[in-house]
């Protein structure tokens, strides 16, 4: 009979967890996460911290500075992927930590480890966590160090950098979000984030500035702009798309206005959509159902797009409307 190999370093610290994951909240399960956040491997580590996030409300900070200080030292072998330095500050940032050191360290944090062909960034949900934690804390450079973070090599961190500076909620960080969308973004969801910032935080400016990207050559860049008004539930972004979807004739830039009224969840909104659900066109009424399936559960939603579909007697929108409604029948 084979004998059983004995438990390595990894196992036994997981095995030694076990019982603060599953009753986080005693004194013994503390000393337990405590342990595994001073001493422990980076995967065990990062799960106490994770456990430190999700279930305690505080007490943690110094330990989980600490582990977050360790795993920088010989930081590819000790926390491959960054892992642990993550859940680490993660966990600060729930926590509502309001020393800046982690977070400024992250911010500027690269690892680079062995990838497919060239070395692999692994660090850029540090730093783009450290530009949420440093927005909640209201940093006094915050503005400063965002700048950076726009330009970062990673578009995560420069999206992550977007939605901060709109977090932040200082209409004065509007100007760099504007500089941004003028230079550009090769990835859409950063000019998404920096759309919906401007509109956050500076509402006339910001809609005024998005609704002259729906008539821009590029069709992706009208459909993020579509997207950003859509999403913001503002009044005059509703007018806005409800004007440009008056005009427009390109078929493939009305479904992008239809899906943004799908998104905008305002009654206003609805009956819009409803409408063109009982007079469209067969494209038209069935992409305006389509762009209702993000409040298909909304009570008496689908009785009410039925009802919509019945009237409109040049397209049957049975399939459209078992797509969007299937799961309530």
């Amino acid at each position: 009979m084979a004998r059983r190999s004995r438990p390595n370093r990894f196992e036994k610290e997981l095995e030694a967890l076990r019982p603060a994951l599953a009753h986080p909240d005693s004194p013994a399960s503390h000393a337990i996460l405590r342990t595994a956040l001073n001493r422990s491997g980076s995967f065990v580590a990062a799960k106490a911290a994770a456990a430190i996030r999700e279930h305690l409300p505080g007490g943690f900070e110094e330990d989980l500075k600490a582990a977050f200080e360790r795993f920088m030292k010989d930081s590819v072998k000790t926390d491959p992927g960054c892992k642990a330095k993550l859940a680490a500050l993660e966990a600060l940032d729930y926590l509502e930590s309001l020393d800046p050191a982690p977070f400024l360290t992250a911010l500027r944090y690269f690892q680079k480890e062995p990838g497919w062909g060239s070395e692999v960034d692994t660090a850029w949900g540090l730093r783009a966590r450290g530009a949420l934690g440093l927005a909640r804390q209201g940093h006094v450079d915050f503005l400063l160090l965002m700048a950076d973070l726009l330009v970062d090599p990673e578009a995560p961190v420069r999206e992550a950098a977007a939605d901060a500076i709109a977090h932040r909620g200082n209409p004065a960080g509007a100007g760099l979000l504007q500089l941004k969308l003028r230079v550009g973004d090769p990835q859409p969801l950063v000019i998404l984030a920096c759309m919906s910032g401007l509109i956050s935080l500076v509402p006339d400016w910001g809609v005024a500035t998005v609704t002259a990207h729906l008539q821009a050559e590029s069709e992706e860049l009208c459909e993020v702009a579509a997207l950003a008004l859509g999403q913001s539930r503002r009044e005059e972004a509703l007018d806005e798309l409800l004007s440009t979807l008056s005009i427009e004739v390109s078929p493939r830039r009305r479904s992008m206005l239809l899906r943004a009224l799908g998104l905008h969840r305002s009654d206003r909104a609805l009956e819009a959509v409803l409408q063109v659900v009982a007079t469209g066109s067969r494209a038209d009424a069935m992409l305006a159902v389509e762009s209702l399936a993000a409040r298909s559960l909304e009570s008496g939603l689908m009785e009410r797009v039925r009802e919509a579909a019945a009237r409109n007697a040049k397209v049957d929108l049975t399939e459209a409307l078992r797509g969007v409604f299937t799961e309530r029948g």
